[in-house]
């Protein structure tokens, strides 16, 4: 914002009230070492209002009765100098959320695959400086990370198995049974084993002084 520095802090809430009372105390200690226009945005699994609720209740926010699936927080400073672009944010998350679309959720599995990093650096500078467009656009493109992840784990998916007799199975139990007897198969045999089918190969031995060090009592 010209010659002026500012802060964001990304929130992702515990659905559970005591772990969001821990993250309100964190965020508390670092408002009181940021000095300067503060932004808080993300999901803070929470409500402000009664009206954002579907529903009567507001005792239980693991059931997903939220009706605005984002938030953003500014301090003041940040409310003088970018009041309209705050309030933008807020109601285009708002509408997105209310609209009858799937709302977007981030899947912590995301942050185990090596490429997602990436992804989220690439869309990010798509929207910059605009936030709410950095957002919007790491939305979009993790939807459709996540949307070719689960095509590669279908097409490496075994849909079915020729049987020993020529016939094509699908059913679960069946290539199951198949599955286990493969194996056990090739990992066992009735055949009788010739423990001297290489005849009298010389093979190393331990000396005696070698072998009485293994037998010895364990030191620390």
């Amino acid at each position: 914002m010209g010659n002026t520095s500012s802060y964001c802090s990304a929130v992702y809430a515990n659905p559970h009230i005591h772990r969001r009372k821990e993250m309100c105390g964190d965020l508390i200690r670092i408002s009181n070492m940021i000095h300067g226009p503060w932004i808080v945005l993300g999901d803070f699994n929470d409500v402000l209002l009664q009206s954002e609720v579907i529903g009567d209740s507001l005792d239980l926010p693991e059931q997903n009765n939220l009706r605005k699936h984002w938030r953003i927080v500014g301090c003041l400073i940040w409310g003088l100098l970018g009041e309209d672009s705050l309030g933008t944010g807020r109601c285009k998350m708002a509408d997105r959320a209310t609209k009858g679309h799937r709302p977007f959720r981030f899947q912590a599995a995301w942050m185990t695959h090596p490429l997602f990093r990436n992804v989220v650096h690439i869309a990010w500078n798509k929207g910059a400086p605009d936030v709410v467009k950095c957002l919007l656009e790491v939305q979009k493109d993790a939807t459709s990370f996540n949307k070719k992840t689960v095509i590669r784990r279908k097409r490496n998916k075994i849909h079915g198995l020729f049987l020993e007799d020529g016939s094509w199975a699908i059913e679960t139990s069946t290539l199951e049974m198949a599955a286990n007897s493969f194996f056990q198969k090739l990992f066992s045999t009735r055949e009788d084993i010739d423990l001297d089918a290489m005849g009298n190969f010389p093979c190393p031995s331990l000396s005696t002084e070698a072998y009485q060090k293994l037998v010895e009592p364990v030191t620390s």
